[in-house]
C-alpha cells in the first residue's frame, strides 16, 4: 500500500495523511484496548499532527499533484488503517511474547501475503538499474538492517512498555529527523519556519508521554 500511494499521489499527500495515524490509533485503542483517553493526550496527538503538518507542507510548497491523486489517496488512508491496526494488535502480543518472536511471525506472515501480489511484477523488474557501488550496497544495507529490521524490532518493545497511542504520536517526529538529516547531507536549506514546527511536535510528544508520571507525582502528593 505505501508503495502503491506514492505511485498515483505525491509524498506530500501521502505524509499528511500518515501524520493522522495517531489519531485512528487512539480511536481503535479506546474502542478495542479500552485504554483511557485523556484530555491532555488528545491535545498532544493534535499538537503533534499540526506540527507534522507545518514542516511537511513548508518544505514542499512547489510540488503538484500526481496523476491519479483520489486513487493515491484511497492507498495511503488503508495504509494508515493498517498501520493503526498494526499497533493496537501488536500492543496486546507484545505484552505475552518478546519483541524477537514477534518480529519473526511478523515478517514471515507479511512476505507470504506480499508474494502473491508481488511475484507477477518480477520478471519485469531489472536487477540494478545502474552499477552497483559501494555507497550503494551500504545504503542497501542501512535499509535492511536499521530502517526495517531494527525498526519493526524496537517497535514491539516500546508497545510492551507503552500504549498504542503513545507510540503512534511518536511517527510525527520522524518530519523532524529527515528535515535535520536533509540539512546535514546538503540535500534542503535550513528554513526558521522548522523551529515552531519541530516545537509542536515535541510539545505534542511530552503531552502524551508525560500523563502517567504527572499523576503519579500528584498521587504520591
Amino acid at each position: 500500500l505505501f508503495s502503491q500511494s506514492l505511485k498515483f499521489t505525491t509524498p506530500v499527500v501521502f505524509s499528511l495523511l500518515m501524520a493522522l495515524a495517531p489519531v485512528v490509533v487512539l480511536l481503535l485503542s479506546a474502542v478495542f484496548l479500552k485504554e483511557v483517553v485523556p484530555r491532555r493526550k488528545i491535545v498532544g496527538v493534535l499538537l503533534s499532527i499540526f506540527g507534522a503538518a507545518m514542516i511537511i507542507l513548508s518544505s514542499s510548497a512547489q510540488s503538484t499533484l500526481a496523476s491519479n491523486n483520489a486513487q493515491g489517496i484511497l492507498f495511503a488512508i488503508l495504509c494508515v488503517l493498517c498501520y493503526s491496526g498494526y499497533l493496537v494488535l501488536t500492543r496486546k502480543i507484545s505484552i505475552k511474547y518478546k519483541p524477537v518472536t514477534v518480529a519473526k511471525w511478523m515478517f514471515l506472515f507479511s512476505a507470504l501475503v506480499v508474494l502473491p501480489f508481488s511475484f507477477s511484477e518480477l520478471p519485469y523488474q531489472n536487477m540494478y538499474s545502474r552499477e552497483a557501488t559501494g555507497m550503494a550496497y551500504a545504503l542497501l544495507a542501512f535499509a535492511l538492517l536499521f530502517s526495517t529490521t531494527l525498526a519493526f524490532f524496537l517497535m514491539p518493545l516500546a508497545l510492551k512498555k507503552l500504549e498504542a497511542s503513545t507510540v503512534s504520536v511518536f511517527m510525527n517526529i520522524q518530519p523532524i529527523v529527515a528535515s535535520c538529516v536533509a540539512i546535514v547531507v546538503g540535500q534542503d536549506l535550513f528554513r526558521w519556519d522548522i523551529l515552531p514546527a519541530a516545537l509542536f511536535v515535541l510539545l505534542g510528544v511530552y503531552l502524551v508521554t508525560t500523563r502517567k508520571a504527572v499523576r503519579q507525582r500528584s498521587m504520591r502528593v
